[in-house]
């Protein structure tokens, strides 16, 4: 109601001013060029406004021109920039699909059509590099590097072709570059890791390690993981260096930070036991045993004591068990030196407390085992071997990034050849059977750590006896 009382009045005002406009229209004399022109005030007026409004549509039409015309003004750059877009992406499509040349034809179309850019030489490097063209993708990355905001990308590019090629200095040498650019950059650290570690220079590896937990790359149980395993390897190296002590004092460096890592418990072990100190031998394997139960730990710690009885090393052995009485591999190490002590009894005993928790193959064999020893009927026995051929597999070495399995622990994953990824795991196997060529490596080929003849025992049989 309101807005009709305020229109009727607007119109009312228009109104009036109209008819006192029509009552007083005054008079207009204009002089030019000799030419006078009479009119009235009212009339010169309406052609102003006229020609005012005539102005305005020609502007109008003006700047719809410059906006959609496509060869007036700024929009014919526009226009060619969006169709060298259009290309580029065309390009992308062909690379994903793997038209290498189809995509480094579009690549350069669209370079004639759009500014320079880093997505340009990332398009053209990858294009070249699936047409096979190496040394042109090589020039796209360099050009890379002439730009500070793509720099990385350049050295990035250069880095994994340098890797492909096996060229291990200038890869590194650009790993130190990529992570100067950037050194809080996940992929940057751990490259330049990988590839000092694959060069064996452990220190380096140590202190870009420290980088990266402070740039946290690396959780703290990541690097204590693998600050292990390198001063595991610097204990490798001196022990076959013969240098005793430092190998020593290296591997106690690597429990320190990880207890229960086999490759190191093994050889500190070996080593202690060399030095007289049985002991301290003793006190790491329970302690290993404690946090992370293998058949290795058993086996080391059954032949500390050679020359003992089946009973004696039973009773002995139950001290390693009191560490983690409650883990299967407690109650299978148990069940199998009662077995060979003729304890039947407590065999069983130890095997019921197995069967209850495990329906691996091992736990069958060792009650077949038990049948057998006891004078047990063929059929029982039979059942028990049937159940152990068709159980649950032996936990294996595992890796954590590609789920390979291995009975063997390997600096390297045999697989993906991945640094330091093998974990002792209780899983079934995920089908992966690896040869016997592909678990070998100088570091970590650990001879029995206890055997008297190993060649990396410092004492020789002779000396032993």
């Amino acid at each position: 109601m309101k807005r009709l009382v305020i229109y009727m009045i607007i119109v009312l005002a228009i109104s009036i001013s109209l008819a006192w406009w029509a009552d007083h229209p005054g008079a207009v004399t204009i002089s030019w060029l000799g030419h006078d022109i009479y009119t009235s005030f009212a009339v010169l007026f309406f052609l102003v406004a006229l020609l005012l409004a005539f102005g305005l549509v020609i502007q109008s039409l003006w700047n719809w021109a410059k906006r959609e015309m496509p060869v007036v003004g700024e929009n014919k750059h526009l226009r060619r920039q969006e169709r060298g877009l259009e290309i580029l992406n065309k390009a992308v499509v062909a690379l994903a699909a793997g038209d290498g040349v189809n995509a480094r034809k579009l690549a350069l179309k669209a370079s004639k059509m759009l500014p320079p850019q880093p997505m340009m030489h990332v398009v053209a490097a990858q294009a070249a590099k699936l047409s096979g063209d190496k040394e042109a993708a090589e020039k796209e990355f360099r050009d890379l590097l002439k730009n500070p905001e793509a720099a990385f990308l350049g050295v990035r590019g250069l880095l994994v072709a340098a890797v492909a090629e096996g060229k291990g200095r200038e890869a590194r040498r650009l790993a130190e570059k990529a992570k100067e650019i950037n050194p809080k950059s996940a992929w940057a650290i751990k490259t330049l890791f990988d590839l000092q570690v694959k060069a064996t220079d452990w220190e380096e590896a140590e202190a870009t390690l420290e980088d990266g937990k402070r740039s946290r790359v690396f959780t703290r149980e990541e690097k204590n993981k693998l600050l292990a395993t390198l001063n595991y390897c610097r204990a490798k190296e001196a022990e076959l260096g013969n240098e005793w002590d430092r190998a020593t004092t290296l591997v106690q460096k690597a429990l320190r930070t990880r207890k229960d890592f086999l490759p190191a418990v093994l050889m500190s072990v070996r080593l202690d036991l060399d030095a007289g100190k049985k002991r301290r031998a003793l006190r790491t394997l329970e302690g290993a045993w404690a946090l992370t139960p293998h058949p290795d730990i058993a086996g080391a710690y059954k032949f500390i004591e050679a020359d003992e009885t089946a009973d004696t090393r039973y009773r002995r052995l139950q001290k390693l068990a009191r560490a983690n009485p409650k883990h299967i591999e407690s109650y299978l190490m148990l069940a199998d030196l009662a077995l060979g002590a003729g304890k039947n009894a407590e065999a069983q005993k130890h095997l019921d407390e197995a069967l209850a928790k495990s329906s691996r193959a091992r736990v069958f064999q060792l009650q077949a085992d038990l049948e057998d020893a006891r004078g047990g009927s063929q059929s029982k026995i039979k059942d028990w071997t049937d159940k152990a051929e068709n159980g649950m597999p032996e936990p294996l070495w595992q890796c954590s990034n590609c789920g390979a399995e291995t009975e063997h622990w390997a600096l390297h994953c045999p697989t993906c050849r991945m640094f330091n990824t093998l974990d002792w795991r209780s899983t079934e196997p995920h089908g992966i059977k690896l040869r016997e060529a592909e678990q070998q490596d100088f570091l970590t080929m650990l001879p029995n750590p206890l055997k008297g003849n190993s060649v990396y025992s410092r004492k020789s049989p002779d000396q032993k006896k």
